[in-house]
């Protein structure tokens, strides 16, 4: 009896490290209420896991240059809907409408992407249910 009592707790034990890094919903750090377009000229590309991500520099209303992110759902699943690695490169023009940070930064979780040639990518809506 004392050695499943032992093991037992060493494996809930062995659990917590995942509980603490546990996935999170898009709506805990986007605000699916409030969206933005931005348009600007992609300066980095990161189609990796866990999310993808495109940095862009963008002129804003004011002609000053800001830096915004767009952050994604995970490589695997943007490619189920049509998007490749090579689709958006460094120095592509491209316009991008998601749903905006809470806490204020230049940060959106994408919901679509007008590419150069004037495709449009999109990624399907999560909910607060969903692990993305």
């Amino acid at each position: 009896m004392k050695n499943i009592i032992t093991l037992s707790l060493a494996a809930l034990w062995c659990l917590i490290p995942q509980l603490a890094v546990g996935h999170h919903a898009a709506t805990y750090m986007f605000d699916v209420s409030k969206s933005v377009t931005v348009n600007g000229v992609v300066e980095v590309v990161s189609f990796k896991s866990p999310h993808v991500s495109y940095r862009l520099l963008v002129t804003n209303e004011d002609g000053e240059e800001e830096v915004w992110t767009g952050v994604g759902h995970n490589p695997a699943g943007l490619a189920r809907q049509g998007w490749k690695r090579k689709t958006i490169q460094v120095g592509d023009a491209i316009t991008m409408s998601g749903d905006v940070s809470r806490d204020g930064s230049n940060l959106l979780f994408i919901r679509a992407v007008t590419l150069p040639d004037g495709q449009t990518l999109g990624q399907e809506v999560v909910s607060s249910n969903d692990s993305e």
